[in-house]
């Protein structure tokens, strides 16, 4: 290549990553702006009795930008939540063409995205509509939302122009890759306005295994949803462009307030960490428990339990006290292997114990009160800890050489490491007594514990400027990709409901007359299968829409069910063969190699079904406080 042509090149790549890092530092900025706005409004509300005009306006929009902002940061680093199952199997050549097939996928995606925006900013701009609460201009919004779009669209250039210049043969593995995206864009014009396209229920079964094939071929979660309920709208809409429509209510999709809350709860969990509040909480239950047969392990699930009562997210929880308890099990000679399976086991608790973020994603997408679910986890959780524990101390009884128990400890000493968990359990009080005492709503209550949690580590300066900004674009970066998979669930659901499938499904069962409970084992069983094989929170965001008319038409209570939903969660994050939770701690120094955390972490997925049928046998466990305190 000619040199000065390769300077240039040089030049226009470092541009686009400088403007992608610009644009994902904005990202971060946003999330502290979004935690800021909500405890000011919080705080007023409290002591002044004078709400902040306008604070869930503020944030919605915030919630907007930040996704658009962050994508091309996500996008040039390829870091989209996407399923490796089958092509890490693949040759390099074939690996080669599955990837140029993708980014010209995602690129065709981000190119459509910028046209709509710049269509939707086009249409605010001339019925001058403002924000109903501040008088904003919306088109202003929009407009930034759109240059994040188009960063968006050349980073996915960028990524097809880089991989191109590593290929060896251009010609040969380019055309299968255009030609395979080609089609996918063409199926409407060759499926529009066909015999196939009047038949819904068809074009609904093709779109799901459309759905199911790009996912296989690691296309985004969220880019596959997108590119599927698109091309599914287009089939059946009176002409494509008005399928194509649907991405004009894009802005819309992206402003829900109820989705800030999945931030937040992250941002809260990053400062709990650096607050050492996880190492306090493992030290006073090892004093306590370490003596008993298993006493450390038993220890460490207890300390993941009060952790996740502070934390929404199974993997923080699960990785925090991994952290901190595998340095001291391994010193009293627990086997590393049976350690890590307990922790990694302890730390699905984060996602059952509220507050949760596995409840959140259930109650958005099923339109469901987060505050009664909050309640509905309590019982259960504490349920699977109990069971755990009750297995933890029957494998250290049966097999003393895995968890060898510690010395005892004086009585005093025990009553002094309480003091160590004030915090946590002030915090704890905090929150739920905010959220249950009507101070501040769900949605609220992960902002004002983060907004808590910084505040607490600021007085402990336990909280550097490099942990505080890392905090940040972490919170900041799993923000843009659960948005990014929501938005994606709101343009699929937009298709399925116009082909009426889930309904169809749905109506199926009934007129099947089949018991319910074999319906609801067909579903367990189904999601047992799915853990197995995807990442558990994009596949129940997938699947939630098909399955919970079913769900309801069989008479379940949507409550119960999004426990058991998130029982489900919890075990796929710990089942072989991609257990995201056992993928982590095995990364993590003195922990046991993969294959053997999967095999000690066993037990604890039968723990996990056991708890399943406990609570389906008796619903009262979840339902008791939800309906006495609410």
């Amino acid at each position: 290549m000619n040199p000065a042509l390769t300077k240039t090149m040089r030049h226009i790549d470092s541009f686009i990553e400088r403007i992608c890092t610009f644009f994902y530092n904005l990202c971060g900025i946003g999330i502290f702006f979004m935690m800021a706005i909500t405890c000011i409004d919080v705080g007023m509300r409290f002591f002044a009795q004078s709400p902040l005009g306008g604070s869930i306006e503020l944030t919605e929009l915030t919630m907007f930008l930040i996704l658009f902002f962050g994508l091309g940061k996500i996008q040039l680093s390829e870091s989209h939540i996407a399923v490796d199952l089958l092509t890490d199997k693949l040759s390099p050549r074939a690996g080669e063409r599955v990837f140029m097939f993708v980014s010209l996928l995602t690129a065709l995606l981000a190119v459509l995205m910028s046209r709509y925006l710049f269509l939707s900013f086009l249409d605010k701009m001339q019925s001058g509509e403002y924000t109903p609460a501040l008088f904003l201009k919306l088109s202003v919004f929009i407009v930034f939302g759109l240059a994040g779009a188009l960063v968006f669209t050349l980073a996915a250039l960028r990524n097809i122009v880089t991989h191109i210049g590593k290929m060896k043969s251009l010609g040969i593995s380019m055309f299968p890759s255009f030609l395979a995206a080609v089609l996918v864009a063409m199926l409407p014009l060759l499926l529009h306005d066909t015999e196939f396209s009047y038949d819904y229920a068809k074009v609904g079964f093709f779109s799901i295994a459309l759905l199911i094939t790009l996912i296989l071929l690691r296309v985004s979660i969220a880019g596959a949803m997108c590119i599927t309920g698109i091309v599914g709208l287009m089939i059946i809409s009176l002409t494509p462009e008005q399928g194509l429509n649907v991405l004009l209510s894009m802005p819309a999709s992206t402003m829900n307030y109820s989705y800030s809350v999945i931030p937040m709860f992250v941002l809260m969990g990053e400062f709990v960490l650096h607050a050492k509040i996880g190492e306090a909480l493992f030290a006073s239950c090892s004093l306590w428990l370490g003596h008993y047969p298993g006493g450390l392990a038993i220890a460490g699930l207890s300390g993941c339990a009060g952790f996740s009562a502070i934390c929404g997210d199974s993997l923080a929880t699960a990785l925090t006290m991994t952290s901190v308890a595998l340095p001291e099990m391994k010193r009293y000679r627990y086997n590393s292997a049976f350690s890590s399976a307990c922790l990694a086991a302890g730390g699905t608790l984060g996602i059952l114990i509220p507050p949760s973020v596995g409840f959140i994603f259930y109650a958005i997408v099923t339109e469901q009160s987060i505050g009664r679910l909050f309640l509905a986890g309590f019982l259960p959780g504490f349920t699977l800890l109990i069971l755990f524990c009750i297995m933890t101390g029957i494998i250290a009884i049966r097999h003393p050489e895995l968890a060898p128990r510690g010395n005892p400890v004086p009585l005093k000493e025990k009553i002094r490491s309480l003091y160590q968990l004030i915090p946590m359990l002030g915090l704890i009080v905090f929150m739920l007594g905010g959220m249950f005492g009507g101070i501040f709503s769900p949605t609220e209550a992960g902002a004002v514990g983060a907004g808590g949690t910084f505040l607490y580590a600021l007085c402990r300066r336990s909280l550097s400027w490099k942990a505080f900004i890392s905090s940040l674009f972490h919170s900041a970066d799993i923000c843009v990709k659960c948005t990014f998979i929501l938005l994606g669930v709101s343009i699929l659901g937009a298709f399925l409901a116009t082909t009426q499938l889930p309904f169809m499904l749905a109506d199926m069962v009934t007129e099947m007359h089949a018991n319910r409970y074999v319906v609801l084992a067909c579903i367990v069983l189904m999601y047992i299968g799915l853990g197995c094989l995807f990442n558990v929170v994009p596949m129940i965001l997938l699947t939630l829409p098909a399955i919970f008319p079913t769900v309801q038409a069989c008479g379940f209570d949507p409550i119960w069910f999004g426990v058991i939903t998130v029982l489900l969660m919890e075990m796929g994050q710990i089942t072989p063969p991609v257990g995201i939770i056992v993928f982590a701690i095995s990364g993590m120094e003195g922990a046991a190699p993969m294959n053997l955390i999967f095999r000690h972490v066993m037990p604890y997925i039968l723990c996990i079904l056991i708890c399943v049928v406990i609570v389906t046998i008796f619903p009262e466990i979840v339902l008791y406080l939800p309906e006495k305190l609410m």
